[in-house]
């Protein structure tokens, strides 16, 4: 058993993704977490929350197929909304929840604003600190690269926010939250090395849960590139893959998974 724990749907505000296009080669799971994002910035700020239920409506359908559906959720990170969190939460039988800083109440980490790169990412390193501080309830931190996407950097230059991703790192392992492996962020947005230099900090750090996902906003990038990944992987010592399900987590050999990969993508 192996899922890709990080995919979007038609019910996400950047995606347009059928959730039957992603089954095509019977996948056994099939895992979204559509993005959960309440106070947004905006002027008044913005709540963006999926609709829920229209993917629970394709349960059933997805089951006749061969393929059960786990609800997930990535939830991006802002102050004073652990409120409405639990509400939501509790409404919802989310399987994988996942998290992630994509603002900082002012304005997105993708956001192409006139403000210097580096005061941007300092702001995007603190916000990510701020949130696997501040936050438990959830079993994966997203794209931890998330803020550095869109900007020239080359990892020679981390010395500024080395400490404090140390400490990003460290908190998600005292807290057994794991740490994903993004492929978009490797093969679209270029930042290999700096996943290379996460992988290597985390396990150096005590970490042992690690996931991988794909972040696909399309079909054609379900579970993307998760061979080459897995490699890397095996290069720096890792030998198995954290799936989640509720509170239920089990590890899977990179053998195994590569097997699933192998049968999903050929």
């Amino acid at each position: 058993m192996f899922y890709d724990q990080h995919m979007h749907s038609y019910i996400s505000i950047d995606s347009e993704a059928d959730p039957f296009q992603y089954i095509k080669n019977g996948p056994k799971y099939v895992v979204f977490t559509d993005h959960l994002e309440l106070q947004s910035p905006g002027e008044p700020k913005v709540d963006i929350t999926p609709a829920f239920d229209l993917l629970l409506d394709l349960k059933d359908e997805l089951k006749e197929r061969g393929t059960e559906l786990l609800l997930g959720v990535e939830v991006g990170y802002a102050r004073g909304i652990e409120g409405a969190l639990d509400h939501i939460f509790s409404k919802y039988p989310f399987k994988v929840k996942i998290m992630s800083a994509h603002h900082n109440g002012d304005y997105g980490f993708m956001s192409r604003v006139d403000i210097p790169r580096d005061e941007m990412l300092n702001s995007y390193v603190d916000t990510l600190l701020e949130a696997v501080t501040e936050w438990n309830d959830f079993h994966i931190l997203a794209h931890f690269d998330f803020g550095f996407r869109i900007h020239d950097f080359d990892i020679s230059e981390i010395g500024p926010y080395e400490d404090r991703l140390n400490k990003v790192f460290e908190t998600i392992i005292e807290k057994d939250i794991a740490f994903e492996i993004n492929s978009k962020s490797i093969f679209v947005h270029g930042n290999k090395a700096l996943y290379q230099w996460g992988i290597e900090r985390y396990i150096a750090l005590g970490g042992k849960l690690i996931t991988l996902g794909s972040d696909a906003h399309h079909p054609e990038d379900y579970m993307l590139g998760f061979e080459e990944i897995i490699e890397m992987l095996v290069g720096n010592g890792v030998s198995e893959l954290a799936l989640f399900n509720d509170e239920n987590r089990q590890m899977i050999s990179l053998k195994d998974a590569l097997e699933v990969i192998h049968r999903l993508k050929h």
